[in-house]
């Protein structure tokens, strides 16, 4: 009965588990929470729709270090290497901040378009765009969907610039593509359960609806980025090396993951 209670029982470890996952998904519901109180206020203030969404818009632009930040430590607990939860989030959160502010709002500005097309395809009383134009809309939608759940992994793993960290993204949702599908499902999930169960699942996603999910797509992308890294050899007092993070290295995946300063994220000690 004593070992059941050990700090490394499998109970305990799970409870460890559990327990940082919560903190996690406290952080990430933190960062949110300026754009949905400036949401609130400038909403009840009686300010036009459009003013209302676009300091919405900048105060929600936090999220993209956030996402960093959560996914630079969740690749650290898929491979059980040791780091404190708060200190690694606001680490990668400061390190990246600049650079993941500037994908958010790529994002941001991408999926007003796509919400643009939607709003014109579902007010269109005339007929004015038939199946041929809706159709293409939606899968393309669909994809650059699936293209931004691996943009803040790369960019917490990963040393790269904005187009770099794009363009990877692409071509890892091609080349890894079950495995991106089996993310957006897991991504998915807690909206549609909050769709249909509403209040009931409020305490659930308090406590793990961001980061559960993307904990489970720590484990489908960690063989990816596995794959991706270069190799490192084994180091003693006397070596003197130097390590190729080349092309030679990088082009077996297709160019994925070409950092230039060849650098991995989590490399360092936290």
């Amino acid at each position: 009965m004593g070992k059941f209670f050990d700090l490394d029982s499998p109970l305990m470890r799970a409870l460890s588990r559990m327990a940082d996952l919560i903190w996690l998904n406290i952080l990430m519901l933190f960062s949110a929470a300026p754009a949905l109180i400036l949401f609130y206020f400038t909403f009840t203030g009686g300010l036009p729709v459009f003013v209302v969404l676009l300091i919405t818009w900048a105060a929600a632009l936090i999220i993209g270090p956030a996402l960093t930040g959560m996914h630079y430590v969740l690749l650290k607990m898929t491979r059980d290497e040791e780091s404190y939860i708060t200190k690694s989030f606001f680490k990668s959160f400061r390190e990246n901040f600049r650079q993941s502010v500037l994908l958010m709002a790529i994002v941001f500005m991408v999926a007003a378009l796509l919400a643009v097309d939607y709003y014109l395809f579902t007010t269109d009383a005339m007929g004015n765009f038939p199946a041929a134009v809706r159709i293409p809309v939606i899968v393309v939608t669909l994809y650059l969907f699936l293209v931004s759940l691996w943009i803040f992994p790369l960019e917490a793993r990963f040393v790269n610039r904005i187009p770099g960290t794009l363009k990877n993204a692409f071509l890892v949702s091609i080349l890894a593509f079950p495995r991106t599908l089996a993310m957006a499902v897991v991504t998915v999930l807690p909206l549609v359960l909050f769709y249909f169960f509403e209040l009931r699942m409020t305490p659930f996603f308090i406590m793990f609806g961001i980061s559960v999910p993307a904990w489970v797509c720590a484990l489908l992308y960690n063989k990816v980025f596995k794959r991706l890294e270069p190799e490192t050899p084994e180091v003693t007092p006397d070596d003197q090396f130097t390590v190729d993070t080349g092309e030679d290295t990088l082009s077996q995946v297709s160019d994925v993951s070409n950092v230039p300063e060849g650098g991995t994220k989590t490399d360092e000690e936290d």
